[in-house]
């Protein structure tokens, strides 16, 4: 009997902490966590393999990939993936990516009859974030990547959307769908619950690989303010990687938990009831939050823009941490609240010293060795010896 799970998320369910407790188990007995295309989110990967406009993906525009590239890179996938799963003898195979929930419903369809052949039964599992936590955590995700407008109208459930679809191809009976509840889940903890639900064992609470990747207060409002103000992300084959550097030490920053007012959250979730209305039928209990102002909580965009020097100079020190990088406290703005547009300068100031810092490493990388013939050389890329490093130092810095 071969089983194959497909993880869908949502987003912001702890699927991080899933995805890379369950990558790190080594020899699992009678299951497999299965990846191609060299991420533990098979996310991406999932999205070039069987959406309809696969290059439409946020990863691909980014770095500038054609239409074209991206179909030939989801082929050479689905080959891979095909003959991994074909060659897996365990139970149960499990596949883990948030963003198959993004993918329209006949990509899912054609998942589906990718995988009848190979595996003797398909289901699916994913986790539904309350709306309140949702969207105040939703947030902070979309201002790692992009500008956006500090108004949670913006941010849509879209249960219907994400889920229903996978009823519908699947059967709701080979469909687990969790409200994700931390304080009801065994040992409190989203990996050992995912485990209990596909059946496999749970790896030791000491292995598991706690990903806390919420922002403070003090640094959501100076990356908010470079995305605002800043200039534009471009679009290029390192422009990921370079966010990733200027984004780990805002996780390492220490300050006031993240909240916004009870009025800016709930006046947005008029347009979401029937969303919420249907999965709370789905689910079988309420996913309504209760939120109270306590006077820390943030009301509007000039609440979170009042940007204090202390905060900068945080920030100046995370960085100096994590690349031993000095930044010459004259680049830091003055004053006690700092105008966003100085912020978002200082930022970019930042992210010129990575990239002068990439342009070293690069002088520095070795030329390129002729292989002998029969001679196994194992050559490790500029980016595998960057990122060996900064993964190291950015995970240790914020529990990752």
């Amino acid at each position: 009997m071969k089983r194959c799970w497909l993880h869908i998320g949502m987003h912001k369910t702890g699927s991080t902490s899933v995805q890379a407790s369950l990558a790190a188990v080594a020899d699992p007995v009678g299951w497999k966590y299965l990846t191609v295309g060299g991420s533990q989110n098979m996310g991406g990967s999932l999205y070039a393999m069987f959406a309809g406009e696969p290059h439409k993906y946020y990863w691909f525009l980014k770095r500038g990939d054609t239409p074209e590239r991206v179909a030939k890179y989801g082929a050479k996938l689905r080959v891979m993936l095909a003959k991994a799963v074909e060659e897996c003898t365990a139970e149960n195979i499990i596949i883990s990516g948030e963003s198959l929930s993004l993918i329209e419903d006949q990509g899912i369809l054609a998942l589906r009859e990718f995988l009848k052949p190979l595996c003797d039964e398909i289901r699916v599992i994913g986790y539904v974030r309350p709306p309140i936590g949702f969207k105040i955590s939703f947030f902070q995700q979309q201002i790692k990547h992009r500008v956006w407008s500090f108004d949670f109208r913006g941010f849509r459930l879209k249960y219907i959307q994400r889920f229903k679809k996978f009823d519908d191809i699947f059967g709701s009976s080979n469909v687990v769908l969790r409200k994700f509840d931390p304080a009801m889940f065994t040992n409190q903890c989203v990996v050992s619950d995912f485990c209990e639900q596909v059946g496999i064992p749970a790896p030791d609470l000491r292995l598991v690989v706690r990903v806390n990747e919420s922002l403070c207060r003090e640094a959501c409002a100076i990356l908010y303010a470079y995305r605002k103000f800043g200039p534009n992300f471009g679009v290029g084959k390192d422009v990921i990687k370079e966010s990733k550097l200027i984004l780990a030490p805002f996780f390492a920053m220490q300050g006031t938990k993240f909240t916004v007012s009870k009025e800016m959250v709930t006046s947005s979730l008029a347009l979401d009831e029937e969303d919420l209305r249907w999965m709370e039928e789905r689910l079988g209990e309420t996913l309504r939050e209760e939120i109270a102002n306590d006077g820390t909580e943030l009301a509007s965009e000039e609440d979170l823009l009042r940007i204090e020097r202390s905060s900068c100079v945080e920030f100046a020190a995370r960085f100096q941490e994590m690349y031993n990088i000095s930044v010459p406290a004259d680049k830091i703005p003055e004053g006690e609240v700092i105008n966003p547009q100085r912020v978002a300068d200082f930022i970019e100031y930042c992210q010129s010293l990575c990239r002068e810092r990439i342009r070293e490493m690069r002088a520095l990388k070795p030329k390129r060795v002729r292989k002998k013939r029969g001679a196994k050389v194992k050559k490790l890329g500029f980016w595998a010896r960057c990122w060996k490093y900064f993964r190291t130092v950015c995970r240790s810095s914020h529990g990752r």
